[in-house]
């Protein structure tokens, strides 16, 4: 009979052994998985921080390329301020061209400048005052163009629009 009780000495040890072995194997896969899952997210991380930064490159580069450009766009509106000074280019025109121009039912609203132009004069001063016009440095839109003559003096009626800030 005593032979046989060391055989269970040695199976409980045996199945202790096992049950251990079977915890540790258990805590150590859960905690490798756990690092993996962390590392994992570590590396996406980063990832989405290299790639932020390469499109944060992108964009002020973007932005010093349109430096010039930006520039320009702002030239070509006229200030709040400087509106009078741009009626006063316009209405130079007339002289500069030989022609008699007036400005008449001028608004000012959100980001616009209106107003009714009419230039009268021979056909080439016409035509040079509102090549003059096309040509100032502001963003002019002339819009519903009419041409009329009556013997020597033609007319020219428009409604134009001027961008402001």
């Amino acid at each position: 009979m005593k032979l046989h009780s060391g055989h269970y000495i040695l199976a409980l040890v045996a199945l202790v052994t096992a049950t251990v072995a079977g915890f540790g194997f258990f805590f150590l896969y859960s905690h490798i998985v756990g690092q993996a899952q962390n590392s994992a997210h570590a590396v996406r991380a980063v990832g989405l921080e290299t790639e932020r930064k390469q499109q944060e490159g992108q964009i002020l580069k973007i932005y010093e390329e349109t430096q010039a450009d930006r520039t320009k766009i702002f030239e070509s509106l006229v200030q709040e301020d400087e509106i009078v000074q741009f009626i006063e280019e316009v209405e130079k025109i007339g002289p500069a061209s030989s022609t008699t121009l007036e400005l008449s039912a001028l608004t000012t609203g959100e980001g616009l400048i209106q107003a009714h132009l009419n230039i009268k004069g021979s056909w080439s001063g016409v035509m040079r005052a509102l090549t003059l016009i096309e040509n100032v440095p502001y963003s002019i839109t002339l819009k519903d163009l009419r041409l009329t003559s009556s013997e020597r003096l033609w007319n020219l009626d428009s409604d134009f629009s001027v961008l402001k800030y």
